[in-house]
């Protein structure tokens, strides 16, 4: 079950926004395994099993605002534990941006804007798995 190139993790408490993500990504990132979380707590869970395995977490796509912890807070912790990832955030808020700090605290590389285009998101994937 793990044994691909490493993982991409999805962070979204949106349930129709995760699936969707499954069905675009798919079949362009065969050679990864692909895992996807409705909270934080339960993307924490599924990296420490992945730890256990000695998986790499390749790139992160939080969604900002979910329940309990925000995904700017989220990723901060991410890019405390591993610093290799790659991360993004997700947001559906026009015009606000979490605190410059943030960014650089959590290493965001972009944020994504929902709704995305299908293929840019692919493309910006495939670019910083390169």
């Amino acid at each position: 079950m793990f044994s691909k190139k490493g993982v991409i993790l999805f962070v979204d408490d949106e349930y129709y926004i995760l699936q969707t993500l499954k069905a675009i990504l798919r079949r362009d990132f065969l050679d990864y395994h692909l895992l996807f979380a409705q909270k934080a707590d339960d993307a924490f869970e599924l990296l420490d099993q992945l730890e256990e395995r000695e998986m790499t977490t390749l790139l992160v796509l939080s969604d900002w605002l979910m329940p309990g912890l925000k995904g700017d807070e989220f990723l901060v912790q991410i890019a405390l534990k591993y610093p290799q990832s790659k991360n993004f955030l997700l947001s559906g808020m026009i015009n606000k941006e979490p605190a410059a700090d943030i960014f650089e605290r959590a290493k965001i590389l972009q944020i994504i804007q929902k709704p995305w285009d299908n293929q840019t998101l692919i493309e910006l994937l495939k670019k910083h798995l390169s």
